[in-house]
């Protein structure tokens, strides 16, 4: 799935990416398609949004100054306010819960329960902070002035919401006004991509929402359904079947290889321009 065998190649690789945005979206499109092959998703069907993502990736650097790349690169390397271990970590970790579970499937087996734990665990791990950088890529190569860690943080230091990154991204993305980088059909392959995340086919109640639900234990489990939202009283009360939680995790699934796509085009970009990021994962010692 990628072009090296070898720290030099890579390094070599990194070279050519430096102001080649088309070589990072080759990178991309390769990188996604990899992953995607023992999946049932549609791997053609978000190549322009990989396309945009490496071009925002590319011209980044070019209005970043030396301060700003710093903060990247300590924030990529675990030194810096927010710490994303999903740009680091062996993919292949989520990958193999997501077989585990079908594996039951194929025996017969109910797992909508762990089901539902891994959706969340996806949606938080991999697509809230993804959507957030997107969201701050956006914005910064549009010319705002934005400090990368608290694009991804709010005033009090916490992480950003689903909810929030989703409702950045939109109102950015707003059709009639020019963006300095995204053309017309970037911007709307763009807003196509965020409203997968809201209520329709592939999240029948919004991915917010189950987020929250899930998180917060807010659901019954039956022999044949889930039922989400008690809370408030008397809350939504949504039914979903076995059948729909499966399919939500795989809907979850396919977005989230995406979205680790865009995670590695984004560390590569930025590898190519701050030098080998590793992340210091020194333990500290409990009291």
């Amino acid at each position: 799935m990628a072009f090296w065998d070898s720290q030099g190649e890579y390094e070599t690789f990194l070279k050519s990416v430096r102001t080649d945005s088309d070589r990072l979206a080759d990178f991309a499109l390769v990188y996604y398609r990899g992953f995607g092959s023992s999946t049932s998703i549609d791997v053609n069907q978000w190549d322009r949004l990989l396309l945009a993502i490496s071009k925002m990736c590319v011209n980044l650097y070019a209005i970043t100054n030396l301060d700003e790349r710093r903060t990247i690169k300590k924030n990529l390397g675990f030194r810096g306010a927010f710490i994303e271990p999903s740009v680091f970590e062996d993919a292949s970790i989520m990958a193999n819960a997501h077989s585990i579970l079908n594996q039951v499937m194929s025996q017969n087996g109910d797992p909508s329960l762990l089901e539902l734990l891994l959706v969340a665990h996806d949606l938080e791990y991999i697509l809230r902070p993804t959507l957030l950088r997107i969201n701050w890529l956006i914005r910064r190569t549009d010319g705002e002035i934005i400090d990368y860690s608290r694009s991804q943080l709010n005033k009090k230091g916490e992480e950003g919401s689903l909810g929030y990154g989703i409702a950045q991204i939109n109102e950015k993305l707003d059709l009639r006004r020019k963006h300095r980088i995204l053309t017309k059909a970037d911007k709307k392959e763009m807003r196509a991509f965020v409203q997968s995340f809201c209520p329709g086919k592939g999240f029948p109640l919004g991915a917010e929402n189950l987020r929250n639900w899930i998180a917060h234990r807010d659901f019954f489990v039956t022999s044949s359904e889930v039922v989400m939202n008690f809370h408030p009283r008397p809350g939504k009360r949504f039914p979903l079947s076995k059948a729909q939680v499966s399919q939500t995790r795989f809907t979850t699934l396919g977005l989230a290889i995406l979205c680790l796509t865009i995670n590695a085009v984004f560390k590569i970009a930025s590898e190519a321009n701050v030098g080998i990021v590793k992340p210091e994962l020194k333990v500290r010692k409990w009291p």
